[in-house]
């Protein structure tokens, strides 16, 4: 699935509500980001209850207070394309200031092992990782993370296009955008979310799945997985600490090891 969206509605929050001594911002929101060209800029994050937030860039600036729970929520005015990097200041209490802010296109970049598949297993990878020169195509890659419900929390962080992190690219993402950054002559950004082997289910809402009958089967054997999980992972671990031992057994003995070590539940097919 390669979606064009607005850059802010596309994560959930990363950091926990509790911590309020500081203004608190999505791991999203970042150094050498990339905001969406062209459309109204929902930004947000925590500090302390009631304290007034201001938010700057270039031009623009908005302000909001925090409500009971410390969170706050401002939207700044679309702004054009632009490939000259940027402060986007949150000042509160205390200021943040992200740098070398872009904007242009944003594209979620998420689904199976056709997404995953980095630019450093592509074709021809030595001489395409050798040239990919492209300080304004940038990627945030959200760290797999496992949970039954909707997350309150991502990890990742913004890489800058170079020969030495393009290799981690998503190939098929880093092709596309290369290709309309040449087209366009805009910053591209990528949020790269995706993980081999899982099926659809694991990327939709309990609610949604409940929503129509021609889902109840998928949901049925969702809701199946998720009740045998627990007992699956403790048995792998068990198994995984038996091979562990024996692969270290025979590595001291000289002994070749061939044995396969255990299936992680948490891989293709998991049900989250």
């Amino acid at each position: 699935m390669l979606n064009r969206i607005g850059v802010v509605f596309i994560v959930v929050l990363s950091l926990a509500a509790s911590a309020r001594a500081d203004v608190i911002l999505p791991a999203l929101f970042a150094d050498h980001m990339v905001l969406q060209q062209g459309r109204p800029l929902p930004l947000w994050g925590w500090a302390e209850a009631g304290e007034e937030i201001t938010v700057s860039f270039k031009k623009s600036k908005v302000s909001t207070k925090t409500d009971a729970d410390g969170k706050w929520r401002v939207e700044l005015p679309a702004q054009p394309a632009d490939s000259q990097g940027a402060e986007l200041v949150f000042a509160g209490k205390k200021t943040v200031t992200l740098r070398d802010v872009l904007v242009g296109e944003v594209w979620l970049c998420s689904g199976q092992s056709n997404m995953e598949w980095p630019v450093a297993k592509a074709l021809n990878a030595t001489e395409e990782m050798a040239a990919a020169n492209w300080p304004k195509i940038r990627q945030f890659l959200v760290k797999k993370t496992i949970a039954e419900f909707p997350a309150s929390s991502v990890e990742g962080e913004w890489q800058v296009c170079s020969p030495q992190t393009a290799g981690r690219f998503t190939a098929a993402g880093y092709f596309f955008a290369r290709e309309i950054h040449q087209a366009l002559n805009v910053p591209v950004g990528l949020i790269h979310s995706s993980w081999g082997g899982t099926p659809i289910e694991s990327w939709m809402s309990e609610a949604r799945l409940k929503s129509d009958l021609a889902y109840d089967t998928v949901f049925q054997r969702r809701a199946r997985q998720i009740a045998a999980f627990p007992d699956a992972r403790k048995k792998f671990e068990e198994d995984l600490g038996v091979w562990e031992r024996a692969a270290a057994a025979a590595k001291a003995e000289g002994r070749a090891f061939t044995e396969r070590r255990p299936r992680d539940p948490v891989g293709p097919g998991h049900p989250y």
